[in-house]
């Protein structure tokens, strides 16, 4: 397709930008998950760009798939262990890291994300960044 990929920049989910525009920048931890998007093709795209490689030192990734049925298919297909290969950490169907509970962000840090909103404070301090995007972005 001829369509570029897009960004929601902090501190709106209204702020749409090209992907392009932030190549570069740095980020500390990424979400892949939520409510609407750990979905099993997310966790398969995810996998597919992990395959074989390693999540760089210093990033955090957390991927929480949408439900226990999409946890089991993901594991099931061998899924779960590509994403854990690669360093990232999988956590059970859960809110707790969308509204900041777990793995909360501290001022300054940057988090890429499939969650829905991106709104100051949202997954911790009201000084740290949330930029969503799609799960292959992350």
């Amino acid at each position: 397709s001829g369509l570029e990929p897009i960004v929601v920049v902090p501190p709106s989910p209204a702020n749409t930008r090209d992907l392009a525009d932030f190549t570069g920048l740095e980020v500390h931890t990424g979400y892949l998950g939520s409510c609407a998007s750990g979905r099993l093709e997310d966790l398969r795209i995810a996998a597919q760009v992990l395959r074989g490689r390693r999540i760089q030192p210093g990033f955090q990734l957390h991927v929480v798939p949408t439900s226990r049925a999409i946890m089991a298919a993901a594991a099931r297909e061998g899924l779960i262990e590509t994403l854990v290969e690669a360093g990232a950490f999988i956590s059970s169907p859960s809110c707790d890291y969308c509204f900041g509970r777990i793995a909360t962000m501290s001022a300054g840090q940057r988090a890429v994300s499939t969650g829905t909103l991106n709104t100051p404070g949202r997954m911790g301090s009201v000084d740290s960044e949330i930029y969503i995007c799609n799960a292959a972005v992350v």
